[in-house]
């Protein structure tokens, strides 16, 4: 009877054990559970802090198209202000001769300068079209 009872408490003993063993997937489990949710924790985070770094990037894009807008304005500037040698004087309107349709060897014109002195500035873009070269001496068709 004494040996049954021993074996009884020792089927309870193992019983208990089992308990323990499963006590502790229990805490297992939970201790994954936690470490899940610190690992989506940390993952949110970093998504975060990359979604901040690329807007940071992104301004510093907007800043630099502000530098090369600021680079083309001051170009633009320049260019305004430096082909002031190249324009024909105030003075002198070349608008006011009408075209001539005759050959100039007919009548000579009045109004413009000897050919063979050229002038500093040479403005043949503001002279009336001329149908034939101006017959100069010493020249012979």
């Amino acid at each position: 009877m004494n040996l049954l009872n021993m074996n009884l408490l020792n089927m309870n003993l193992l019983t208990m054990n089992l308990l323990n063993m499963n006590l502790l997937t229990m805490n297992l489990l939970n201790m994954n559970l936690l470490n899940m949710n610190l690992l989506t924790m940390n993952l949110l985070n970093m998504n975060l802090l990359n979604m901040n770094l690329l807007t940071i990037n992104l301004l510093n894009m907007n800043l630099l198209t502000m530098n090369l807008l600021n680079m083309n304005l001051l170009n633009m500037k320049a260019s305004h202000h430096e082909p002031s040698q190249h324009e024909p004087p105030q003075h002198e309107p070349p608008h006011h001769e009408p075209p001539q349709h005759e050959p100039p060897h007919h009548e000579p014109p009045q109004h413009e300068p000897p050919q063979h002195e050229p002038s500093h500035h040479e403005p043949s873009h503001h002279e009336p079209p001329q149908h034939e070269p101006p017959q100069h001496e010493g020249f012979s068709p």
